[in-house]
């Protein structure tokens, strides 16, 4: 018999972020789940029925601001749980639902709301407002992806101990089984291969890269790029190949990665190149998924990713967007990499140890207090 219900709620279940619900859900025995969130695909339903986990297939209608489809949401959301006798609700992605909870507080004051938190508020106004949530108690518990946004909270609020504050290192969750037979998927290209993966986000900063490999003229190197096109179109990113003469030395490979494909970019490439804006101070995949295959890592010197990597030794930084800056570590990696990344060997082994499967599953559990 169940001994308590637990409605899991998520905006989206893209990819990445399906595999990582998943994860948590399948792995809390004893516990009747629910979860409330846009499913369009088939199989993930089934993979989720097969683990007896209650689906809530929610409305899928814009509204005419995302705010107000997000207060739609969560309003129907109380009501879902109101109906079902549920009291204890779990946000995947916290950051989202932080001004949403605000208007609709009296709707949470008496349920057990917890969540997991990408980032850490960068307007004060949300700062402010996430602090009130959890200060009146509508949010009970947090998760976070690394000490820069646990420091940042406890930094923010003296009133977050460890019994409400939590992190969560964020996992690798691929099975890289397919990585022997991978080694050949960019063998055709000068070395070392350079890959910047993920959507195409302004974020994420590629024009940023594409400027800074430019002044890169002496030194042999490919750039893979791999990922959705977003932001920066494809014919957007031909455009800068061509304009800042990089023809022949930039791969673009545009468009839905699917699993196998994820494993074969990473074991293939050498250096994993995270070149991304100010604004972006969370976790990253990509990082994640570099380290598991033993890659050395450039990012930006702020924000989760650059406290992560300084902090644990797993590449180089740079100031982000800052041409300059990108183009010395890019030159000095490429000319000296062989070197660097023996050098930074232990290091990786000991961070894999910190993000795989089953330290990420045992740390959920804990918070769900599952035996």
């Amino acid at each position: 018999m169940h001994d308590e219900k637990i409605v899991f709620h998520d905006t989206a279940n893209d990819g990445h972020r399906f595999i990582y619900n998943y994860t948590v859900m399948s792995n809390l025995k004893g516990k009747e789940i629910h979860y409330y969130s846009p499913l369009d695909d088939e199989l993930q339903k089934n993979e989720l029925k097969s683990k007896s986990i209650n689906i809530i297939d929610t409305d899928k209608k814009k509204a005419i601001h995302p705010l107000l489809s997000r207060v739609r949401d969560l309003f129907e959301l109380s009501r879902y749980c109101k109906k079902n006798k549920i009291k204890r609700i779990f946000f995947f992605n916290l950051d989202s639902v932080i001004l949403p909870l605000v208007l609709l507080f009296p709707l949470f004051i008496n349920k057990e709301v917890s969540g997991t938190l990408h980032w850490f508020p960068g307007r004060s106004l949300k700062q402010k407002v996430f602090m009130a949530l959890i200060n009146f108690k509508v949010i009970n518990k947090v998760i976070v992806h690394g000490h820069y946004t646990y420091n940042s909270i406890i930094s923010a609020n003296n009133k977050m101990t460890d019994d409400l504050l939590k992190n969560i290192n964020y996992p690798n969750l691929h099975d890289n089984k397919n990585e022997v037979n991978a080694s050949s998927t960019l063998n055709n290209y000068a070395k070392p291969v350079l890959l910047a993966f993920g959507g195409t986000r302004f974020d994420k900063g590629l024009d940023i890269l594409l400027q800074a490999l430019q002044h890169i003229n002496k030194q042999d190197f490919t750039l893979i790029i791999a990922g959705k096109a977003e932001d920066f179109s494809e014919n957007d990113i031909e455009q800068m190949i061509n304009e800042y003469g990089l023809n022949g030395r930039v791969i673009p490979r545009l468009g839905y990665v699917n699993d196998n494909d994820v494993v074969q970019y990473f074991s293939s490439a050498d250096i994993v190149v995270l070149p991304y804006r100010k604004i972006f101070t969370g976790q990253s995949g990509p990082l994640t998924e570099g380290i598991m295959n033993n890659k050395f890592i450039i990012g930006p010197s702020h924000g989760e990713i650059g406290f992560t990597i300084k902090s644990y030794g797993l590449g180089d930084v740079f100031e982000s967007e800052n041409i300059e800056s990108l183009t010395s570590v890019l030159l000095n990696t490429l000319q000296n990499f062989k070197d660097l990344n023996e050098k930074n060997f232990d290091n990786q082994q000991y961070y894999k140890q910190l993000i795989s499967k089953e330290s990420f599953i045992e740390e959920y559990r804990s918070f769900f207090k599952v035996n």
